[in-house]
């Protein structure tokens, strides 16, 4: 027996984005899971992504912004194990290995000092 069908209850659904990233080391393109637990959007997961995926699911379409903090289980980028990331000043987003001043971002190429906390990141929305 099958009850009758019913739709979600949006209000105890998790708040739930994707930010896409590139590794630092490889430039291989990941997404970056966020979930929006009390006032932080708390990174839990990383997964490798092709370029073609990442257009289609619109991983670049909104923006979240806000306090950014790290799941004690999150497993790093799915390239190189770097544990943080960093928002270069070409709006995009890197892996990071946490003590390094100067990196190259992968997407645009520069050499940039780090400084500062990410406020926003452009997301996509994971339903």
């Amino acid at each position: 027996m099958f009850g009758r069908e019913s739709k979600p209850n949006t209000e105890t659904m998790p708040q739930v984005t994707i930010v896409t990233a590139r590794c630092s080391k490889s430039g291989g393109l990941f997404g970056v899971r966020f979930e929006k637990i009390g006032d932080a959007w708390v990174c839990t997961w990383a997964f490798k992504i092709r370029e073609e995926s990442a257009s289609r699911e619109g991983y670049d379409r909104n923006e979240i912004s806000g306090k950014f903090a790290f799941d004690e289980k999150y497993p790093g980028c799915p390239y190189c194990k770097n544990g943080s990331f960093f928002k270069c000043s070409c709006e995009n987003v890197g892996c990071y290995d946490g003590e390094s001043k100067q990196i190259t971002c992968p997407w645009c190429h520069r050499r940039v000092t780090l400084s500062g906390v990410v406020e926003s990141l452009s997301a996509g929305v994971d339903r």
